[in-house]
């Protein structure tokens, strides 16, 4: 559905950097996005798998020895979280990976954009769920349980990240052009600028079809905006105006399409330095 590269016209509204720098990121960035989830999902399906073992663990420690760690909260309900937590590492941890699985499923769903904070949302009704069905509204949730979650599904989205960043062979979505933005400023940006200048153009005639008929009715007024144009007119042909027209409706549905892969990837602000102050 792109544009193609001979269309001068578009690069007089877009920098011809920019324009090639986000055609040729779209296929790029579907593909490794599919191949990003395809992964992670296999990675966590996998109960033998070391990454989610880890996972299973710190979750289980959050849980653990609550009446110890947390004495003026949970000192007094110690035998009920034995007793329906579990006794042992073991079978906590068979809970968690029960719930675990729970996660998955939500993440399966909505696994993109790749933002902290809605992976956050996504999965915290599933741990008030958890909690509720275990413990009603007799004890109340953990903070250091919904603390270790936060931490797993930071875990979850670096390596998604990294794993991103591999299937693009190096590609940084944070990379900056020398107007200091990056692809998804770019992207957003050049959206909708082909459309403005057809439609300075096509107002620009209907004014003019406006003053060669006062009297016209509106929809006459508008016809004459795609009629051939008399010679000597200086602005583009009615023709022209008509083809360029649905190319920029292309371009505008295209970028579309890239901006949602990109806000699916995260690029809205660098990974790095947004977990960094974390």
């Amino acid at each position: 559905m792109g544009v193609g590269s001979s269309d001068n016209w578009l690069f007089e509204c877009l920098d011809e950097m920019d324009v090639e720098t986000l055609k040729g990121s779209v296929g790029l960035l579907n593909e490794a996005l599919k191949s990003c989830k395809d992964a992670f999902l296999l990675e966590m399906e996998d109960k033998t798998s070391v990454f989610r073992q880890n996972m299973v663990s710190r979750i289980t420690k959050s849980l653990r020895n609550l009446h110890k760690k947390k004495k003026k909260i949970y000192k007094e309900h110690e035998e009920l979280l034995t007793t329906r937590l579990g006794k042992s590492w073991m079978e906590v941890r068979e809970k968690v990976d029960v719930l675990l699985d729970q996660l998955l499923e939500a993440i399966k769903e909505g696994f993109f954009p790749i933002e902290l904070e809605s992976w956050d949302r996504l999965v915290y009704d599933i741990l008030k769920g958890f909690w509720r069905e275990l413990f009603q509204k007799e004890i109340p949730i953990p903070q250091r349980f919904l603390k270790a979650v936060h931490s797993v599904n930071k875990d979850s989205i670096l390596w998604c990240i990294a794993k991103l960043s591999t299937e693009m062979d190096g590609v940084d979505l944070f990379d900056l052009n020398r107007e200091g933005d990056n692809i998804m400023i770019s992207a957003i940006k050049s959206c909708s600028e082909p459309i403005k200048k057809l439609q300075a153009e096509k107002d620009y005639k209907e004014r003019k079809a406006r003053k060669g008929s006062q009297r016209g009715t509106l929809r006459m007024r508008i016809s004459q905006i795609f009629k051939r144009d008399k010679e000597g007119d200086p602005s583009i042909s009615s023709k022209e105006l008509e083809d360029q027209w649905k190319k920029a409706e292309n371009w505008q549905t295209w970028i579309k399409h890239l901006i949602h892969l990109l806000a699916q990837a995260g690029a809205i602000e660098d990974p790095k330095k947004r977990f960094r102050r974390d």
